[in-house]
């Protein structure tokens, strides 16, 4: 996650929303947040990950600003590596 708070810094400027899901609690979810001191919005995912095609994690899902879902990444990614930040640029 380091990353991805390196990266949404990086494009902070440029139009990029980044949101997390998890179908923890809300309270866990919170005190994750605070224990990591991770400043990324969250939000409770309510049903199965299953009915989402989510079969690993992490799985990110990047949407243009259309709200079309353009690019589906199963595992981990270092996000704010230079070919990540451009492939990110591409796909707005």
């Amino acid at each position: 996650m380091p990353s991805l708070l390196r990266a949404q810094a990086i494009l902070e400027q440029e139009n990029y929303v980044f949101l997390l899901a998890s179908e923890q609690s809300i309270d866990a979810i919170r005190d994750f947040k605070t224990k990591k001191d991770f400043d990324f919005k969250y939000l409770k995912l309510n049903g199965a990950l299953a009915a989402l095609q989510i079969n690993a994690l992490p799985t990110t899902f990047i949407y243009n600003t259309a709200g079309e879902k353009v690019e589906t990444i199963l595992g981990g990614v270092v996000w704010d590596s230079d070919a990540m930040i451009e492939k990110l640029k591409a796909l707005q």
